[in-house]
């Protein structure tokens, strides 16, 4: 039976390039402050965060991302932090400097999603790629940064199996 819902969210894709970048890493944090590495074939850095949604909803929201102009930019991931309580926290790379065209972006977004009666995650935006779930908490300035340029954004379902989870881009 088909699901009448997903858990939907908006991201920027990373290139096997840039995932093969963080994957060390990714693993140095997990041998220092345990947890579960997220899989590399999920990372992504996070735009807007939709939840639970109707499937029957995936089109009109597809249309609006498509509609929403998007310039490619580079951005530097130059610090590492953490959402949570140890020890189910989340280790998260991140920036220390979001461009203003990425913040507007996000923006205008967000605001677009509400005008056509979403309810998209109303927390601040924080940038983030998150690299390890159920870990102690950390941050510290991540030197030399990682320089990714980021591609357009796209519309995701997280699903999950007997393996855990996994994001399926619904746009191309």
């Amino acid at each position: 039976m088909m699901p009448t819902e997903e858990r939907l969210f908006i991201a920027v894709p990373l290139s096997d390039t840039q995932r093969q970048l963080i994957i060390p890493l990714r693993d140095e944090l997990q041998h220092t402050l345990g947890g579960r590495a997220i899989p590399a074939a999920n990372f992504h850095l996070t735009l807007a965060f939709l939840g639970m949604t109707p499937v029957t909803h995936i089109p009109r929201l597809l249309a609006l991302l498509q509609r929403q102009a998007w310039i490619e930019q580079e951005m530097l991931l130059d610090r590492i932090g953490s959402f949570g309580r140890a020890p189910h926290g989340i280790v998260w790379l991140g920036s220390s400097l979001i461009s203003t065209r990425l913040d507007e972006w996000v923006a205008e977004c967000r605001g677009t999603l509400r005008s056509a009666g979403f309810t998209p995650d109303p927390r601040p935006f924080c940038l983030h790629l998150t690299l390890l779930r159920h870990s102690r908490m950390y941050q510290r300035k991540l030197t030399p940064p990682l320089s990714l340029s980021l591609a357009a954004p796209r519309l995701y379902a997280s699903l999950s199996n007997s393996e855990g989870s996994y994001y399926l881009p619904l746009s191309p």
